[in-house]
């Protein structure tokens, strides 16, 4: 390319100055140059990269014939941005470079798993950074603005990818794999691994005694059968502690004497009626598995007390402290216990705050419920309950601006807060993709990546979602996975009609197979029409023979209420549920929304 005229430079300045097509860069760092979309400069001032900028048009950039080739489109140009961040980011930054044992790679903002496979060395494919692009932006809708550390990507990448890491009792208690022990890092019963389980193994590593050397699994299997085992037996000993007990006996300084090897533990000692229910007995129980010979070896205990000089079998005596000698030792072991009771006493009162905050969580999440939506001759009504305080169940009104309505429910898989957490992401999501698409499928495949990233492997999230018409008195909808629909109308050839066309839930595959799998159905209204959706909890409501509900009599039911209001069929659902169950706890959380067009302006009344 020959010299450039100062016109032309000029007009270069000019752009660099206000044609945001010439001003897209990487990071503050690098201008990418609108011909071509390469790095073309260092980013700076517009004059102080102008003679970068005039050398890259003139011998290097490609797409660029004395300024008059075809500039890329702004869209272009910042996706060509975002993927030379990526790469940057992959090449210089240790937070962005963590894989699973498949290449799968960690991402440095939810410290999730993404599935996208990139390699640790060798080019980066198109389609893969496409991948982590679309991810990352997703990542930043759900306000994952900040990177996590090296540390927090590394714990949450072994407890996912490291067999050694995956160990539990069977109260859901994480077993360290380098000091072998139970900690107090807890996961719940969906085995979700939340953001407070992961803080709590860090919190333990870092004070962990056990060095950085992993332990085989066969040894970590033994370590948690152990664990079971004392918590176990710790229970039956709770039973068993009473002041005539061969359990309560002690020595002339108050240390429990062992009732099987007939030695004297020293940090064992009645403190307290709190240390006696809650410590003592794991304590007893810890020392009987690790270091009690004879009932390793099966010897049944002594039968008759025996307690030392200096003891009676009433020393043991509730809210009374028992004499003690204050030897240095003796003085040493009981800071131990009473800083041991001390943070009992701490977690109780956690256990008391964490309630509350539940409790707090059950209104929050009920407020949030939206309103069911008024209509000219639609019936609208809905029953919500969670079996624990707060669900991961849920249903929703999105109004539309052209008059239409999105109808939706859902069920997370699992209980309680890890359940409800993920629901109100996955709500979220369907809220913000509703507002830039009308297409049931489009929503729902726009969703479904941002679902699927903070989704376990073991959880599911199944959903419909329905555009209902009231001009023109349609419904069209789309099941991922969720149960049927169930279409009520004395006046239709079919008067009950359990509608499942095909779909598999969100989040459990990437959107090009997951859209695959969705059928879209629509359904032509007519007058009288009720159409009622639910979720699972309903139908596997059991009662006390261990008998499930189920669908047969959910529709008999909903068939014999076919032209009552929406209100009191809820009303007749939820009475019917309590009925069957009788004193049956609730196991999962119930939800049920039901809409009808009137034939009527007025229906019978209860």
């Amino acid at each position: 390319m020959g010299i450039m005229t100062s016109a032309q430079k000029r007009e270069v300045l000019e752009e660099l100055r206000g044609n945001p097509l010439w001003q897209v860069h990487v990071q503050n760092r690098y201008w990418i140059c609108p011909c071509c979309g390469q790095i073309g400069s260092a980013w700076k001032e517009p004059k102080e990269m102008l003679a970068e900028v005039l050398g890259h048009i003139r011998n290097r950039c490609p797409g660029s014939k004395n300024q008059k080739g075809q500039i890329l489109p702004i869209q272009d140009l910042r996706h060509r941005s975002r993927f030379l961040q990526i790469r940057n980011n992959l090449r210089k930054n240790p937070t962005w470079k963590f894989r699973d044992s498949k290449n799968g790679w960690y991402c440095p903002f939810c410290a999730l798993p993404t599935g996208i496979l990139v390699p640790e060395e060798g080019p980066i494919s198109e389609s893969a950074l496409r991948e982590m692009d679309i991810h990352l932006r997703h990542c930043k809708i759900l306000d994952h603005q900040t990177e996590k550390s090296e540390e927090e990507i590394r714990i949450s990448l072994s407890l996912r990818d490291k067999p050694e890491w995956g160990f539990f009792t069977f109260t859901g208690r994480w077993i360290c794999p380098f000091c072998i022990h139970a900690t107090t890092a807890r996961i719940d019963g969906g085995k979700v691994l939340s953001n407070g389980f992961k803080e709590k193994v860090r919190s333990h590593l870092h004070s962990c005694k056990g060095g950085r050397i992993l332990h085989s699994p066969s040894k970590l299997q033994e370590a948690t059968k152990r664990a079971d085992a004392i918590v176990k037996l710790g229970s039956r000993i709770r039973n068993r502690l009473h002041p005539k007990s061969v359990w309560t006996c002690q020595d002339g300084e108050g240390s429990w004497i062992c009732p099987y090897c007939r030695k004297s533990v020293y940090h064992i000692r009645f403190s307290n009626e709190f240390s006696i229910r809650e410590s003592v007995p794991e304590m007893m129980a810890v020392h009987l598995v690790r270091n009690c010979a004879p009932f390793l070896e099966g010897t049944p205990h002594h039968k008759e007390r025996l307690d030392m000089p200096g003891k009676s079998d009433t020393t043991i005596r509730i809210n009374k402290l028992p004499p003690q000698k204050k030897s240095g030792d003796t003085t040493r072991i009981i800071q131990v216990i009473q800083d041991e009771i001390a943070g009992l006493r701490s977690e109780v009162e956690s256990d008391r705050e964490v309630q509350k905050s539940l409790e707090e969580a059950r209104k929050m999440q009920r407020q949030m419920l939206p309103n069911t939506p008024t209509i000219k001759g639609y019936q609208f009504s809905t029953l919500y309950k969670p079996c624990h305080k707060v669900g991961g169940d849920f249903y929703d009104f999105i109004p539309f601006p052209d008059g239409k309505l999105g109808v939706v429910i859902g069920d997370v898989s699992g209980h309680g807060m890890e359940a409800a957490l993920v629901m109100g992401m996955a709500k979220k999501a369907i809220q913000i993709h509703a507002r830039q698409e009308d297409d049931p499928v489009e929503i729902l495949v726009a969703a479904n990546d941002e679902v699927r990233e903070d989704l376990h492997a073991n959880s599911f999230l199944t959903v419909t979602l329905g555009i209902l018409d009231p001009e023109n008195h349609t419904f069209h909808y789309v099941r991922a996975g969720h149960t049927p629909l169930i279409l009520i109308n004395p006046a239709r050839k079919i008067p009950v009609q359990v509608l499942q066309p095909g779909g598999t839930g969100l989040g459990m595959v990437r959107s090009n197979r997951f859209c695959k799998t969705l059928e879209p159905a629509r359904i032509d209204l007519v007058p009288g029409d009720l159409l009622v959706q639910f979720t699972d909890g309903i139908t596997e409501t059991m009662n006390r023979s261990r008998e499930e509900y189920g669908m047969e009599r959910l529709t008999d039911l909903l068939g014999s209420l076919s032209e009552r209001e929406t209100d009191y069929l809820c009303y007749k659902v939820e009475s019917a549920l309590e009925q069957f169950q009788g004193k049956e706890e609730q196991q999962d959380d119930i939800a049920l929304l039901a809409f009808r067009w009137n034939r009527n302006s007025e229906l019978p009344q209860a």
